[in-house]
């Protein structure tokens, strides 16, 4: 509770007005519970180096909304790669469709 006291003493009028605002609906709490599952899952694997992601992991959410998917990649180079193995999965598949 220590580092949260800091970081709320450091905090401008302005910041504390909205994280105020994002207690009173419900928006810290979400970003809480998301926290606690990523870090009390131990099945999650990079998708390029397929080592388990660091708790700083850069994540990354993507597909249509009804269908969403998250990829945790360790670091900024597997991030990338897997980016652009998306790309080209994509680029493939439309390829493929106008073809049809």
């Amino acid at each position: 509770m220590n580092r949260l006291m800091k970081i709320i003493n450091e905090m401008s009028y302005e910041d504390l007005q909205k994280i105020q605002l994002d207690v009173e609906q419900g928006v810290l709490k979400e970003l809480v519970e998301e926290r606690l599952a990523f870090l009390e899952d131990d099945n999650k694997v990079c998708p390029t180096c397929h080592n388990k992601p660091p708790a700083d992991a850069l994540v990354l959410q993507f597909g249509p909304a009804d269908l969403r998917k998250q990829v945790y990649c360790c670091a900024m180079d597997c991030l990338e790669y897997f980016l652009k193995q998306l790309k080209r999965q994509n680029y493939h598949r439309e390829k493929k469709i106008k073809q049809e």
